[in-house]
């Protein structure tokens, strides 16, 4: 005899099942009335395996008051903010390796199949079960359908995750984790809602190095440079200079990022859990689009084009107002380098972020790294 809970689950799980198509079904329809605006093309079956490094580092030099170790996080002032879930990554060094199989390219969107080779560890805040999960995606390779412009996705083979995922969830799901979810900002969801959204978490715990792989491949293919502000000269808190620039060369496309801003010892946070604010290990959603929203940074105010051939860029700094804040003690040099490589069948072949923080007498380091392993 069924319990009225069981039989109260197994309505929510009818429902959501059929809710869920609904919604699905409706992404779908919309993932094919948007063109697209990266300009390189990939070919179908492409299968491209990847490896995905991140760690960091904080070198005192002997000062009393550099005694505990701290982590830098971005916020959304910072020319890298693109980048943040990275840098929410605890663990002195992490590595994971996944492949992706490109199964259709149109100009409506990208779908992919993801198959995580080494997951990579990270720590659990949210008090769900991700060695399980873990387990019920290396039975099943995901199925990824991107928008046209690649800064979000479905997952279509959500049917291959549900009967496992259910039993997982059935038995409680964190509150914590489940006021992090837009869907449930707006409404009560479905159980089926919860598992793709536990779902897309584990993916972002388990392959961080996936969106500098689609980041990449969103980043408009041209000739330009762009440059705002001035390097920093102490002169003032809010100075911020961005040099970038982009270079198609023999079919391949590269892009070479130097950005340098301050930040303040608010931004920091100690890993051993004495501050006020608490480390996240990985977002929920997934990063943002670097090839519009860091771009958009670097190119508002006050830019003139004076190569029309390249789309050269400067901008005319005399009129950016850098005296409005005086720099003191608690403010620190933010020194960004990001190298991106793109080869001719428009996957990356290397993604690299470095930053470095001058503390006084201390260092801090965060360096990314996503290369392609079969080049």
């Amino acid at each position: 005899m069924r319990t009225s809970q069981s039989i109260l689950h197994n309505n929510l799980s009818n429902a959501g099942h059929k809710s869920y198509i609904s919604i699905w079904l409706g992404l779908c329809l919309l993932l094919i009335s948007l063109p697209t605006s990266a300009q390189n093309a990939i070919e179908i079956g492409d299968e491209i395996t990847y490896e995905f490094s991140n760690s960091w580092s904080y070198s005192a030099k002997g000062d009393s008051t550099d005694n505990e170790v701290r982590i830098f996080q971005p916020t959304q002032q910072q020319l890298i903010y693109p980048y943040a879930p990275l840098y929410k990554s605890t663990p002195d060094s992490v590595y994971s390796s996944f492949t992706l199989t490109a199964l259709n390219s149109s100009t409506y969107g990208r779908v992919f199949r993801l198959h995580i080779n080494q997951p990579c560890c990270t720590l659990n805040r949210y008090g769900i079960p991700l060695d399980s999960i873990l387990q019920i995606i290396m039975e099943h390779d995901v199925i990824l359908a991107y928008s046209s412009l690649l800064d979000q996705y479905i997952i279509c083979n959500m049917h291959d995750f549900y009967p496992s995922l259910d039993k997982i969830l059935q038995h409680g799901i964190p509150n914590e984790f489940l006021l992090q979810t837009e869907d449930y900002k707006l409404s009560q969801p479905s159980l089926n809602m919860v598992s793709f959204n536990v779902l897309k978490y584990a993916i972002n715990a388990f392959c961080p190095g996936l969106s500098l792989a689609i980041m990449a491949q969103s980043i408009p293919w041209q000739d330009k440079v762009t440059i705002t502000g001035k390097p920093l000269d102490g002169s003032s808190r809010t100075m911020s200079y961005c040099n970038t620039t982009d270079k198609v060369s023999d079919e391949n496309f590269y892009r070479d990022i130097k950005s340098e801003e301050y930040v303040s010892d608010y931004m920091f946070n100690y890993v051993n859990g004495n501050s006020e604010g608490e480390i996240d290990s990985i977002e929920v959603d997934s990063i943002s689009d670097d090839s519009t929203e860091y771009e958009a940074v670097c190119d508002s105010a006050i830019a003139k084009v004076v190569d029309e051939d390249t789309d050269s860029v400067v901008i005319d700094t005399t009129e950016i107002d850098n005296d409005c804040d005086s720099l003191t003690e608690d403010f620190h040099p933010l020194y960004n380098k990001i190298k991106v490589h793109i080869t001719p069948d428009g996957f990356a072949a290397e993604y690299n972020i470095t930053s470095t923080i001058k503390l006084g007498t201390a260092l801090w380091e965060r360096r990314i790294r996503l290369r392609r392993k079969n080049n």
